[in-house]
């Protein structure tokens, strides 16, 4: 791991703690429309959380861009050159949420079920939390 993946997971935990702080301390607001976690503040805690997170998302790119740059440069020269081209295959997949209904896809089937298991996961979880805001 690179340094600058290690400083953004480190930001984005202290802006997550900042962003708390703020609200338990009650220069900030937290709350969630729709779906959506929104969070506003106006004091000093609040400006510095958010801008910890955002410093994390931005070095979390470059860190991530650098790391796949030292990995395609580690390959030998003469692997390079005059070995035949290998296929690799790459599995993935993702799942949308578009408020309840989960819009996923796989490149194949295990990657496909392991994603319905997470959003069903999600949505349960969501549903819970939910019922539990309006009593």
């Amino acid at each position: 791991m690179n340094r600058n993946l290690i400083l953004a997971v480190i930001l984005g935990i202290a802006g997550i703690v900042l962003i708390g702080y703020s609200v338990a301390s009650g220069e900030g607001n937290a709350g969630i429309i729709l779906f959506i976690p929104v969070f506003y503040g106006s004091g000093l805690f609040a400006f510095m959380g958010v801008l910890c997170i955002m410093a994390a998302m931005i070095l979390g790119f470059i860190g991530f861009a650098e790391r796949m740059v030292e990995q395609e440069g580690n390959e030998p020269r003469s692997a390079q050159s005059t070995a035949p081209r290998i296929q690799k295959s790459v599995k993935g997949g993702g799942v949308v949420l578009i408020g309840p209904i989960p819009i996923i896809f796989g490149s194949d089937a295990k990657t496909t079920i392991v994603l319905v298991v997470l959003a069903l996961i999600v949505m349960v979880a969501a549903i819970i939390l939910i019922y539990m805001s309006l009593l």
